[in-house]
This record gives structure tokens, sequence and C-alpha cells, in this order.
């Protein structure tokens, strides 16, 4: 499965990522598992994990994060098509 999220330019200059991986709106998207875990990888390498394990990004979250984004965009497309079409000039 195919799937985006946003990632800050201040995140992308700290952890160096590949601007390759990121669409012209700043998403960064990912085609499979090898290149989530790339990413998670990259960040935990920045990180200091032997006195804070606990910040270690675990590539299974980031995927979990990017399905679930996919799937809030799946239920509001189906609000604003069966229930409101105006839902987003409303918000």
């Amino acid at each position: 499965m195919i799937f985006e999220f946003h990632i800050s330019r201040e995140a992308r200059n700290l952890y160096n990522f590949d601007e390759s991986l990121f669409a012209q709106t700043g998403n960064i998207i990912f085609i499979d598992f090898y290149r989530v875990r790339i990413f998670a990888d990259k960040i935990n390498k920045k990180r200091n994990l032997v006195s804070s394990p606990e910040k270690a990004v675990k590539a299974g979250s980031l995927n979990a994060m990017g399905l679930i984004d996919e799937i809030l965009h799946y239920i509001v497309g189906l609000y604003k098509k069966k229930i409101d079409k105006s839902i987003f000039a409303k918000a």
C-alpha cells in the first residue's frame, strides 16, 4: 500500500532525508515497508537511544500512522460524498 504524510522542512533538514522521497507538497511517499524501515533508521541514528531508548522510532508505528491517515482520508471522503459536500468550505 502506498501512503504519505507531511514531514516538516526542519525535520527533513535535521535528518538529511533524500528529497526524492518527497512530493512537492512536502509529503513523504512510502511505496513499501522497506522504505519505512530505512526512514525510521535514519531518524534513530540521529537520536541518543542509549540514554533515551523510548525515543526510538519504530517502522511499524510509522506504517500504522500512514495507514490511519489513509483511512481517515477515506472516511472524510465518504462523509463529504454521502452527507455534506460542503464540509471543507464550512471548516
